[in-house]
């Protein structure tokens, strides 16, 4: 068995046990894979090791010296030192929170984040009430997101295949949009701008050599390289038009995030931004974010909506 393995299996038998346990009941559960049972000096120095390691790696494996003449020692892992300690939060701060889980579930090979997120929330007491089985937009992390990712950090370019043909293209950003990634750059086949839906490439995004980029020229170095997302675009359907007030400091932060925001007014202490309303639960999020910062003002039944969760927010739950 491999030291890992033997890690894991050692923290595991001392959490889930209810009472510690001696190194000879730990050689006998772990069924000697561990700690084998024909030369126990080198069992015994290769538990001492694993001890040293699970307490340097911050572990709470708790050491406890049998009371009367010292002979047997016991180990355990208590749950009380390993639960999850209240950090404080308030009822506001636990329902930013609540909102960020569920506005959105930024997945890879499986379904695990929101679970997990929910999860933490339920062991700070910050879900109550009714929740939503389903986050309001749900967006797949593969490889070929990283590899785009990673050019434009670095200012590189990628070669991929889409429409039955060969591209390369140097990305500055990364869009979210109904659901789906867009990726825009620099075509260097084309010199233009061009913008591809990372789903409706064929096979996989490669990153090019530094020589590709030099030979095809490095085309529009001036872009800022930027990742954002619009969650409340989010969903099908004809969208609402609403119309977001922020005041300056808020609209500052909300314009550098995504240039693109539609500005419909603009003063000294405030702008009006346009927005095309999918998704209601995403706009409420983001909303929020800005606190008395952001003000709804159209269309009426969306301010009504808006208006009325709020109150549910700041209603006291029941609990049975």
């Amino acid at each position: 068995m491999d030291k890992f393995t033997r890690l894991l299996n050692l923290v595991g038998l001392l959490q889930q046990s209810p009472t510690a346990l001696t190194f000879a009941e730990i050689r006998e559960r772990l069924r000697g894979e561990a700690y084998p049972q024909r030369d126990p000096e080198s069992a015994r120095r290769a538990f001492e090791r694993d001890k040293a390691d699970l307490l340097d790696m911050g572990v709470p494996l708790t050491v406890i010296p049998e009371q009367l003449d010292g002979s047997t020692t016991t180990y355990t892992i208590e749950r009380r030192s390993r639960a999850v300690r209240d950090p404080g939060f308030s009822t506001e701060e636990l329902g930013a929170l609540h909102f960020a889980a569920a506005a959105m579930s930024l997945r890879g090979r499986d379904d695990a984040t929101l679970t997990d997120a929910r999860d933490g929330l339920r062991k700070l007491g910050g879900l109550g009430g009714e929740s939503p089985e389903r986050g309001v937009g749900e967006l797949r992390l593969d490889e070929n997101l990283t590899t785009a990712f990673t050019a434009i950090v670095e200012g590189g370019a990628i070669g991929f295949t889409h429409s039955d043909r060969t591209r390369m293209l140097r990305p500055h950003q990364i869009v979210a949009r109904h659901g789906h990634w867009y990726l825009h750059g620099f075509d260097l086949n084309a010199r233009a701008e061009r913008t591809f839906r990372l789903d409706r490439i064929e096979g996989a995004v490669l990153p090019l050599p530094e020589e590709v980029l030099e030979e095809a020229g490095a085309g529009d170095p001036g872009r800022v390289a930027s990742l954002r997302f619009r969650p409340w675009e989010f969903g099908t359907g004809e969208p609402l038009d609403a119309e977001v007030r922020l005041d300056a400091p808020a609209a500052a932060v909300a314009l550098a995030t995504d240039p693109g925001l539609e500005v419909l007014e603009e003063s000294g202490d405030h702008v009006v931004l346009g927005l095309a309303v999918r998704n209601r639960a995403a706009l409420w999020q983001w909303l929020l974010t800005f606190l008395d910062r952001a003000e709804l003002l159209a269309p009426p039944e969306l301010v009504e909506q808006f208006c009325a969760h709020l109150e549910s927010m700041s209603s006291p739950e029941v609990t049975p």
